[in-house]
């Protein structure tokens, strides 16, 4: 599905991931620029937006 999302719509990263605990879980991803890191909580960012709303984005 990540790799369909990546080539159909043309983005540089797009990914799948899921709170487990404290920790953040790298379900499948893709992104053209290297490694990524995401930070589960704080202010800014989707991911922590995600995070604290509880649900997906």
């Amino acid at each position: 599905m990540v790799n369909a999302v990546h080539e159909v719509l043309s983005v540089s990263t797009c990914g799948i991931w899921a709170v487990k605990g404290e920790e953040l879980v790298r379900i499948a991803y893709v992104y053209d620029h290297g490694e990524v890191r995401l930070p589960p909580y704080g202010e800014r960012g989707i991911i922590a937006h995600a995070v604290r709303e509880k649900r997906p984005i």
